[in-house]
């Protein structure tokens, strides 16, 4: 039943579905088909290890800076609508990176189309979640997203090899060119969709805020991940480093604030009142803190220090993203059976721990065998992201779920993109200055790996501490934590414990909406 202000809508059709999952496919396949073209793509065009690197995180901070604004749209243009558009936007930006002219300027020019790629992107993840969540019952809504994760995760580990034949047999530019079929497809598909269900009834009074608040998050992240990426060149006591460092953090700060202050804010930061949302958001970013580095790198550690050609690469990768893919479909089952993502969070993390440590010991190896332990467990851990995702949509009313999918999906990829950078740091500082035209060897590897392990076990601690026990200021427990009921379920009445939490059964039958009388 739909929530109190939220317009009814019927449930999506199987072509409507399919297209969704074909989108999944396409976003997670360019993901994973580029970092494994990247030491290609880096020594065809002139790349250091640096650059390389701003070519995966500058669509990863797109992404990050512009997918609230799509939160936004979904909410008031329709998912759908705004799904279709994100798709547009993103087969147009793979068909400039893939026409991208060789020369002085092929690195800026690679790099604003990978930003509009992420453009695109930041279009269609917002509205894809809600639509799946909201297409199930709340029973079964765990292994909706894990299924929907699931098969965005079949894509990526197909991705690899993908890639590696693609990159091998025919060039690093041809990577870009598979998402335009899948791409016209989806547009076929959802050609006779309607705009998707979008909240209903009167507005809030007031005018709305401009569309250029929300954008100042974009320099501000932006030279926070320049000060962290470039601190091995020019150190961590350069005026230039403090000066991008101290610029980024102001620029966000006054981001959060006017978006705090203001009464009709385009993206709802308070929705970080809900602890239980809190938490989990925070759990997701340690998530990627710890482990989008490690992907980025082991691709460049097997092409660059085992010296596997593309298609060997793609194939020696595929453990790692077949581990996401059975780790994700256990996390959601337990997260359905539990009804909490303590269990398969904690239970990831631990695999992810096993896999990290056992993988810095193998990196000396020069036998891949040795390496796949470490590659599967890794994977295992990483599927805990499922868990963590429906565990944040429930927590939420249903009419703010595109706004809470946004906030999701955007901390998840500046985390990411942090992460790489301060583990590409460790790398590039570590790096042999006799290395030749090779990107990284052992030793920057492992150094990074080291880093991803920390990030991992501060994770672990807090999840250990906080996942699952969400408890007011008075120590009483709401009823589904905080934030899961709508507001509209029958004999609820607010939660008075904590601002912005949940509801919890009340005696009688006092209505939500009557008014207080008496004293205060």
């Amino acid at each position: 039943m739909p929530s109190a202000g939220e317009e009814p809508a019927g449930p999506l059709s199987f072509r409507e579905l399919l297209a969704i999952a074909l989108a999944s496919t396409m976003t997670s396949l360019d993901r994973t088909v580029v970092v494994v073209a990247l030491p290609s793509m880096a020594h065809g065009l002139g790349f250091g290890l640096v650059a390389a690197h701003w070519t995966i995180s500058v669509y990863v901070l797109a992404t990050a800076a512009l997918v609230l604004l799509g939160g936004r749209l979904g909410s008031t243009a329709g998912l759908m609508r705004t799904f279709r558009w994100g798709v547009v936007v993103f087969a147009l930006a793979s068909a400039g990176c893939a026409t991208v002219p060789a020369g002085g300027a092929a690195f800026p020019a690679l790099v604003g189309f990978r930003a509009l790629q992420g453009a695109g992107a930041a279009l269609m993840w917002p509205a894809a979640i809600p639509m799946v969540t909201d297409a199930f019952v709340r029973a079964a809504q765990g292994r909706a997203v894990a299924l929907f994760c699931g098969v965005s995760q079949l894509a990526g580990a197909l991705g690899p090899l993908v890639g590696g034949a693609v990159t091998g047999t025919l060039g690093w530019r041809y990577v870009f060119w598979l998402n335009i079929p899948i791409a016209v497809l989806i547009c076929g598909l959802t050609s006779r969709g309607t705009p998707g269900p979008r909240p209903a009834g009167p507005r809030p009074a007031g005018p709305r805020p401009p569309c250029a608040k929300p954008l100042l998050v974009v320099p501000g992240v932006c030279l926070v991940v320049l000060a962290l990426q470039q601190s091995a060149a020019w150190g961590v006591a350069s005026w230039r480093f403090c000066a991008s460092l101290g610029a980024g953090l102001l620029i966000t700060g006054v981001f959060c604030r006017t978006t705090l202050r203001s009464p009709r804010p385009q993206i709802d930061l308070r929705l970080f009142a809900r602890r239980r949302f809190g938490v989990d958001v925070l759990v997701n970013c340690g998530l990627q803190l710890g482990l989008f580095a490690v992907f980025v790198n082991s691709a460049l550690y097997i092409q660059e220090v085992l010296h596997f050609r593309p298609l060997q690469a793609g194939i020696a990768q595929t453990p790692l993203l077949a581990g996401v893919i059975l780790g994700s479909q256990a996390a959601g089952r337990l997260f359905d059976r539990t009804g909490s993502a303590r269990v398969p969070v904690l239970c990831g993390l631990v695999c992810a721990l096993a896999g990290v440590g056992m993988w810095i010991a193998a990196l000396s190896s020069s036998s891949y065998v040795w390496h796949l332990p470490g590659m599967v467990l890794s994977g295992l851990g990483a599927g805990a992201q499922a868990a963590v995702t429906a565990d944040a949509m429930k927590a939420v009313p249903a009419l703010r779920r595109p706004d809470a999918s946004a906030l999701l999906a955007v901390t998840q990829q500046l985390s990411a993109v942090v992460g790489l950078a301060v583990a590409g740091t460790a790398v590039a500082t570590h790096a042999k200055a006799d290395a030749g035209s090779a990107l990284v060897d052992t030793r920057a590897v492992t150094a990074g790996f080291v880093v991803s392990l920390g990030f991992l076990v501060v994770t672990f601690c807090g999840a250990a501490l906080f996942l699952g026990r969400c408890r007011s200021i008075t120590g009483r427990r709401c009823a589904d934590g905080a934030g899961g009921h709508e507001p509209s379920a029958p004999g609820v009445r607010p939660c008075p414990f904590v601002r912005g939490c949940g509801e919890f059964p009340g005696a009688g039958s006092r209505s939500p909406a009557a008014p207080r009388t008496g004293p205060r």
